[in-house]
């Protein structure tokens, strides 16, 4: 394994300008509140069950850039880091509709700040960002969201370490996801609050974890132009969710894992018969294998279950997965693959739950120091309760972030998305290709 280590860092050394710094993943974030703090993704409303991150940081994609990352500002023993993106793009089905298609340039701006403070054994982290869009033609679309988020880490002793989290978010449901299947009207308007707590304590080779976790979620009703109103109350409701892991090493480079998950869902829907009180769990088991430093994989399968209080809606069960895939080809390529699934609520007030099952294949190439070329393709595949309607949603992407200097970011992203549906009556089948170019400022 040292052996290995040397030879990412010796290879790599030999490109002209190589920085052989390391550091957490921290820069990994900081370039999605760069270049992707203008593009909304859906949240997630039930806890997804996921492997733990095993990706070390000095690879492409996540390796930090001395000379070209922001040096932040020293406020005493905090570092602020604020950024200020500006960008235009044009969507060419901004409703997700079939036929009837509309197409838009919009306009976006988004200040953000990230504080940083840190000490031996602890951290504390916040970030912050406002996205504020207008049309040029659908004003009725225009829209703002908002974020603010806190994290801390604490290592209690050399054995065991907390973490907790906090976050508040105002923001849009997309069009086209299995959370805004709404093809009229104003914009789908959500508001979440969240929290986790993790423990983790290391027995020799055994790691145990423990988490507890909770979310509040409310959205407004949609107005259509002509002043009707579309009661979205029925999709208000809270989570709260416990984790127990455990990870044992075998030998240096294999470990087997294990998860279970417990969930309880509440909703304030005031119709008994549509009411989608739940809980849920599962169980997963797997191994996580180091086939070299080079690649790095995470399996797991189980069963899981999500029992209703409502019994005119049933049991939902099946076969519960995560994966997680990692692979440095050489040191300024990386590829990344992910397995997962989340039970969460629908667009739809005559679905009980909907199941996603989602892969997600990327990969970064640093082509210069400052010049990262990615590529995406995510494949969702959405199971919607006892009815057996099911539907996809295929999105393929890519960007170029390029880092003329400490200050300037510019990043260019193309996407293509398309679903198809078993019950296209019921479920909105469409396709959309989007270009976004972003200018973000950032000291």
């Amino acid at each position: 394994m040292v052996k290995t280590r040397h030879f990412l860092r010796e290879k790599a050394a030999r490109r002209p300008g190589f920085a052989r710094t390391t550091r957490p993943l921290a820069p990994l974030s900081m370039l999605g509140l760069i270049f992707g703090g203008s593009l909304s993704l859906p949240v997630q409303s039930a806890s997804a069950q996921s492997a733990p991150e095993v990706e070390p940081s000095d690879t492409a994609g996540n390796r930090a850039q001395p000379a070209f990352d922001p040096a932040g500002i020293t406020l005493g023993t905090i570092r602020a880091f604020p950024t200020l993106g500006v960008s235009s793009g044009v969507d060419s089905n901004v409703f997700a509709r079939s036929s009837g298609v509309q197409s838009d340039i919009a306009f976006t701006l988004n200040p953000a700040l990230r504080l940083d403070w840190s000490k031996p054994g602890r951290s504390v982290g916040l970030v912050g960002d406002v996205r504020v869009r207008r049309y040029a033609k659908l004003d009725r679309q225009n829209d703002e969201e908002y974020r603010a988020d806190v994290t801390t880490v604490l290592a209690i002793t050399r054995r065991t370490g907390l973490s907790a989290a906090a976050g508040w978010s105002r923001s849009t449901a997309i069009r086209g996801s299995f959370e805004n299947g709404l093809q009229i009207g104003g914009p789908l308007r959500q508001t979440r609050a969240n929290m986790r707590i993790t423990a983790r304590h290391t027995f020799n080779r055994l790691i145990i974890t423990g988490g507890l976790s909770g979310e509040r979620f409310r959205y407004d009703n949609v107005l259509l132009d002509d002043g009707t109103v579309i009661d979205q109350s029925f999709r208000d409701g809270s989570r709260f969710g416990q984790t127990l892991g455990a990870n044992y090493e075998i030998a240096p480079r294999l470990s087997l894992t294990s998860q279970a998950t417990f969930d309880a869902h509440s909703f304030k829907e005031i119709r008994p018969a549509f009411n989608r009180d739940a809980k849920g769990q599962s169980f997963i088991a797997g191994v996580r294998y180091e086939l070299t430093r080079l690649l790095i994989v995470d399996v797991g399968a189980g069963i899981r279950n999500h029992r209703f209080k409502n019994p005119a809606y049933g049991d939902i069960s099946g076969l519960a997965l995560n994966g997680r895939l990692r692979w440095y080809p050489t040191p300024l390529t990386s590829v990344r693959f992910d397995l997962g699934q989340v039970t969460s609520t629908s667009a739809f007030d005559s679905v009980s739950a909907v199941v996603v099952t989602s892969g997600k294949l990327s990969a970064d190439h640093e082509l210069r120091r400052n010049l990262i070329l990615s590529a995406h393709a995510d494949l969702a595949n959405e199971s919607y309760g006892k009815g057996g309607a099911t539907s996809r949603l295929l999105t393929l992407s890519g960007q170029a972030a390029w880092k003329p200097n400490r200050m300037m970011r510019i990043a260019g992203r193309i996407s293509y998305d398309q679903r198809s549906s078993s019950a296209a009556a019921a479920i909105p089948q469409f396709n959309a290709l989007r270009f976004q170019l972003t200018l973000t400022i950032a000291r």
